[in-house]
């Protein structure tokens, strides 16, 4: 690659998510017919078709964000951006009259672990808005504004140091989401989320669901809606096409506007997973309640059972007040799953904790025998505290916390 010649990228994707749902997330990109797909850290690579891109946007549970890459290219220093930015046709993608915004992300080399002698992205975005604006000047006399809440197009920065000690390679892309892909569109906007939607799904499918199934601490019930909508196959975006919302901004970009072919494939896509929706809950009103949350808090039940109305799952999800060590079971056989408080979500003395975890132990064992509980926590002390024997770990990361989901066998 020659030095200050940025390299087109022609149909290549990098699809984030939480750390730990990469197998789960590779998996939904082969389902939906990537050429080739491999696995990243905190994400996926995909080559193929851009309309694989958009329906994998439309019905993901797993996936964060959806990138198009476009350029790649190599650095020595800092200055290089600009002229590397300057080099870039960008009225390929966007107009003079559209707003936008730079990210740039950090990451060490995959190979030698080696950091970047960049700092700050901060200073990386700036140097390359510079040279995007320029090369505007040059096109239209004219240049787009910057808009940090709310741009038009959104341009991601990904710099990783390279096997050579002296150059970083920087991949530029376009981000498709605007919004995370995990924002369902059910959740308050003033609920507290010690869950991602997305991460609440990989845990659901991470079990072997035998009903009812039991959140004993569900908080807004996010862990009871991700498993409900993947058991009855209901598209994750489900609420944007049926309120024919459109709150992605691939569709501002002139990549997507100047193909009349994506645009019409977009459209099949979005009425045939709308159709999937309609269908998948008429089916779900005709339901008993196989799922059932619990929660201590007034004002926790009553924004619970708010989100499991707007999900529409109201028929086969039922929340109740109730301390989690007073439930019992309706059944002989049923499974738990719940993700449980730790230090940094309850302002509680690590005591209280402590007897909390123990607590439960002692009630799963008295109560629930014949059922399978699994318990999503923090790495830490704690975990000895339910005095039970797990038989099966998986790690997930929620936000920068290493977490394990255990499963427990009672008997």
């Amino acid at each position: 690659m020659k030095a200050h010649q940025p390299y087109q990228l022609k149909e290549h994707y990098f699809v984030s998510c939480p750390k730990g749902l990469e197998n789960l997330l590779l998996q939904e990109a082969q389902e939906v017919g990537f050429r080739h797909c491999e696995i990243a850290n905190s994400g996926v690579i995909c080559t193929g078709y851009n309309e694989k891109a958009l329906e994998l946007l439309l019905r993901t549970r797993f996936a964060s964000r959806i990138f198009k890459q476009i350029y790649q290219f190599t650095i020595s220093k800092e200055k290089d951006l600009y002229f590397l930015a300057r080099n870039i046709k960008w009225k390929t993608y966007f107009t003079p009259e559209q707003s936008f915004k730079i990210k740039t992300t950090l990451s060490p080399c995959p190979e030698t672990k080696r950091r970047s002698p960049y700092t700050n992205p901060l200073i990386l975005s700036q140097i390359f808005k510079d040279g995007l604006v320029d090369r505007f000047r040059d096109d239209f006399n004219e240049r787009p504004s910057v808009e940090k809440i709310s741009p038009d197009i959104s341009i991601h920065l990904h710099v990783t140091p390279t096997l050579n000690e002296k150059t970083d390679t920087v991949i530029v892309s376009l981000d498709l989401c605007g919004e995370p892909l995990s924002n369902r569109g059910y959740r308050h906007p003033q609920a507290a989320a010690p869950l991602r939607e997305n991460l609440a799904a990989a845990l659901g499918q991470s079990i072997e669901l035998q009903k009812p199934l039991y959140d004993l601490m569900c908080g807004s019930a996010t862990l009871l809606i991700e498993t409900a909508l993947a058991e009855h196959n209901i598209p994750a975006s489900y609420l944007h096409l049926l309120h024919q919302q459109d709150p992605w901004i691939f569709k501002n970009t002139l990549w997507f506007k100047k193909d009349p072919y994506l645009i019409d494939n977009f459209k099949k896509l979005k009425a045939k997973y709308r159709q999937q929706a309609q269908q998948k809950l008429a089916q779900i009103d005709q339901q008993s309640p196989s799922y059932f949350g619990f929660d201590q808090d007034p004002k926790a039940v009553a924004l619970a059972q708010e989100q499991v109305q707007i999900a529409g799952l109201q028929s086969i999800i039922r929340i109740s007040q109730q301390d989690a060590l007073k439930v019992r079971p309706q059944s002989q056989n049923g499974t738990i799953l719940s993700n449980l408080p730790y230090g940094v979500r309850l302002e509680q003395e690590s005591e209280d904790l402590e007897q909390l975890y123990y607590q439960l132990g002692e009630h799963l064992k008295a109560m629930f025998k014949g059922w399978n509980a699994y318990l999503f926590m923090e790495q830490a002390p704690l975990m000895k505290k339910i005095e039970l024997k797990g038989d099966r770990k998986l790690i997930f990361y929620n936000g920068q916390l290493e977490c394990r989901l255990i499963r427990y066998r009672l008997f």
